[in-house]
């Protein structure tokens, strides 16, 4: 699958969560969609219009490909014989940063009343700790799923037709 063929693909199963993906059809979208992010930020943000213009279009691409984004994965874990059922172990780093916001928060205001910077600064980078390395352990996770090679029905997956 060509590098084109496989961005038409995805945003004509725009909201298919049903099937397959291939690896270059996931691979290729998640390039061209990391491409789009790195470029923007490196656009000359001369003044203040060309700034809300780039962020404009940030926004937009962003929440524009948040669907077919989270389509393709979740057919690339069924390619691979996993259900997509999986991604929802995103929700706990989640969870877990907005713990950590929370405690950060009340720690530091306690601290900063205390006249503590220095242990509430610690506070902070110690209950994001967690957050930080569940995030990773998930990432790692996704990464390792959406690398494996597909898996055919005969092999026993279900959602290959």
């Amino acid at each position: 699958m060509s590098f084109v063929d496989a961005i038409k693909s995805v945003f004509r199963n725009y909201a298919n969560f049903r099937g397959i993906a291939t690896r270059p059809e996931f691979w290729y979208f998640t390039l061209l969609s990391g491409a789009i992010g790195m470029i923007s930020q490196y656009i000359p943000k001369s003044n203040d219009s060309v700034t809300s213009i780039v962020l404009t279009l940030q926004v937009v691409w962003s929440l524009g490909t948040l669907v077919p984004t989270l389509a393709v994965t979740a057919r690339r874990f069924h390619d691979a014989g996993l259900s997509a059922k999986w991604l929802l172990l995103w929700i706990v780093p989640g969870i877990t940063i907005f713990a950590s916001v929370i405690t950060s928060v009340v720690a530091l205001a306690q601290m900063l009343q205390d006249g503590n910077i220095q242990q509430a600064v610690m506070a902070i980078v110690v209950a994001s700790i967690p957050a930080i390395l569940l995030f990773l352990a998930v990432a790692v996770f996704q990464i390792v799923i959406t690398t494996l090679p597909s898996k055919s029905a005969e092999a026993g997956n279900k959602h290959a037709v």
